[in-house]
């Protein structure tokens, strides 16, 4: 007895290759969005379709990208140059340039809410608090070197920062809603 195998084939697509540098891609928080960068370039394709949407120049190189928790947000740094620029999703003529400036920067992160980022300067000098809603920064001095230096509470509400203040250790607790301190715990030897 002869067994016969037979395959149906299915008609399969390709979208077009995309390039990326240093596994800059992510899926949106969502998973409706795919992001990537190579080099100077961000690109946003649908995770469905594969079809691209957005294709933005970023004019620096491009070291780390960042949805926002909504996915209405892209972050995109630029260690080297201290830059980070910020994209809409929903609103692609909407942009926003962060400057740290001689400041340097190391990191970059969103804030639970998706309007406010943070970045860490060189030598963790300090930790700006960049806000999209109203265009203002507030900082914070004195934070100390080390991962993780800082988490937010699992409600977004608060941020705790390890700060080395008059060679003592602090932890800084930060109202998220007004990004002034809440509470401040000093260890003490």
């Amino acid at each position: 007895m002869v067994i016969e195998k037979r395959y149906a084939y299915a008609d399969m697509k390709f979208s077009e290759a995309f390039v990326c540098s240093k596994r800059l891609n992510n899926f949106s928080p969502d998973g409706k969005l795919i992001a990537g960068a190579n080099n100077q370039e961000l690109y946003v394709i649908s995770a469905d379709s594969l079809r691209p949407i957005h294709s933005i120049k970023f004019g620096e190189k491009i070291d780390y990208i960042e949805w926002s928790s909504d996915s209405l947000y892209l972050l995109c740094a630029s260690f080297n140059a201290a830059v980070v620029r910020v994209f809409s999703i929903e609103n692609p003529t909407w942009k926003c340039k962060i400057s740290e400036g001689t400041a340097g920067l190391v990191s970059v992160c969103w804030s639970p809410d998706s309007r406010h980022i943070l970045t860490t300067a060189t030598f963790h000098i300090q930790i700006s608090v960049w806000s999209l809603l109203d265009e203002t920064v507030s900082y914070v001095h004195y934070v100390k070197e080390g991962k993780p230096g800082m988490a937010f509470s699992p409600d977004g509400s608060y941020l705790a920062i390890l700060e080395r203040r008059e060679t003592k250790d602090h932890i800084l607790v930060l109202s998220c809603s007004t990004w002034t301190p809440f509470l401040v715990i000093v260890f003490i030897s």
